[in-house]
C-alpha cells in the first residue's frame, strides 16, 4: 500500500520503496518538502517585490517621470513638475510613491532632492513598454 496520501516514493538512500514505517524516507520527504516550501515562499516574496515595482510604474504620471529619468540622470522635484506641467504637490506625491516602491532613489543636494532611477533595468523596462 502506498504511504501517506497515495503517493509512492522511491528512497535512494535505502534503495527500496518507501513505507510508512521507513523513517529514513519520511525524513527525506519532510526535508525536501520543507526546502520546497521555503523556496516557494522566497519566490513569492520576490514576486511580491516585483509586483510592487510594477505598481509603482502603473500610473501615467509615474511613467512620464520614468521617461524623464531615462533622458536625464537626475531631476529635482522642480524640474519634474516644470517639464510635466503639473502641480508641485502632484509631482512630490508620485515621486514619494516611486521612492517607497524602489523605482527611484533620492539624494539630497543642498536644499534640493535629486531623484534618479534606482536601477538601470528600470529604464530598460520603460523602453520595452514604449516599444509595445
Amino acid at each position: 500500500m502506498p504511504p501517506l496520501g497515495g503517493v509512492f516514493f522511491f528512497c535512494e538512500s535505502v534503495g527500496t520503496n518507501c513505507h510508512v514505517n521507513d523513517y529514513t524516507c519520511i525524513y527525506i520527504d519532510i526535508y525536501f518538502t520543507t526546502n520546497y516550501m521555503a523556496s516557494l515562499l522566497q519566490n513569492i516574496e520576490l514576486l511580491e517585490q516585483r509586483s510592487e515595482l510594477l505598481k509603482g510604474m502603473g500610473h501615467p504620471i509615474r511613467l512620464s517621470i520614468v521617461q524623464l529619468l531615462t533622458q536625464n540622470n537626475q531631476l529635482s522635484v522642480t524640474e519634474v513638475y516644470t517639464k510635466l506641467d503639473i502641480e508641485q504637490a502632484v509631482a512630490s506625491h508620485h515621486l514619494r510613491i516611486m521612492k517607497n516602491c524602489g523605482l527611484v532613489t533620492a539624494t539630497k543636494d543642498g536644499k534640493n532632492i535629486l531623484y534618479a532611477a534606482a536601477h538601470p533595468n528600470i529604464q530598460a523596462i520603460y523602453k520595452l513598454l514604449a516599444s509595445m
